[in-house]
Parts: C-alpha cells; structure tokens; sequence
C-alpha cells in the first residue's frame, strides 16, 4: 500500500519494502534498477503531474512484497 505522509519519496518508500526482503549483496544493484526503471516511467508519462504519474506507476508496479520475492528467486518483474 502506498502512503503519502512520512518522510521519503513513494519511490523511496517502494524501494526501501524491495530491498528490506533481499540478500544485502544484492540490496544496492536491485534499488538502482527500481529507481531508474520508476524514473524513466515516470518520465514517459510526460510532464504535466510527476507526482501522479508516480503514484500510477508504482501502483501499476504492484505490492513490492511478491517483486522482492521474485528478485530472490531471480526472476524479474
């Protein structure tokens, strides 16, 4: 679930759940890719509203508990 208030980013939040659940060797690669592939998402949606194209993008994305699985297991989302 994603939440507004607190401190952070959504991203950063989105992230930090990926991660929290994965290998700490694998930690720094797998928030870079997050954070890119959120970015460049993001970006494609155009200007207009980066925060809402945002929060679509990582609802889109899904619960990062069953993406963090998946990463364990080395498949990707």
């Amino acid at each position: 679930m994603l939440y507004a208030s607190g401190t952070g980013t959504l991203t950063d939040r989105y992230v930090a759940e990926v991660v929290r659940r994965i290998p700490a060797d694998q930690r720094g690669d797998v928030a870079d890719e997050l954070r890119a592939t959120i970015a460049d998402t993001v970006e494609a949606r155009g200007p207009a509203d980066p925060e809402a194209a945002e929060r679509e993008v990582l609802t889109e994305m899904g619960d990062p508990i069953p993406l963090a699985a998946g990463t364990r297991t080395g498949r990707s989302h």
